[in-house]
């Protein structure tokens, strides 16, 4: 989940730099691209927090998320 997160939003960053480069970036493309990013990160976030205690210590996971 986590890593279908990041490659939705890597998508979204690589398709507005095309559009960046071709000089045909509207404002609609960057609202949309937007909603998508926050769509990505709406699950990714949560499985970034379900990982947390394989990645840290348990006295250091407090501190993870700061």
């Amino acid at each position: 989940m986590l890593l279908y997160s990041q490659y939705i939003q890597m998508i979204c960053a690589f398709v507005l730099a095309v559009l960046f480069a071709t000089n045909t970036v509207k404002v609609w493309h960057i609202l949309t691209l937007s909603f998508v990013v926050g769509i990505g990160h709406s699950f990714g976030g949560p499985a970034y927090q379900h990982c947390a205690n394989a990645l840290w210590d348990p006295e250091d996971l407090a501190n993870a998320f700061r």
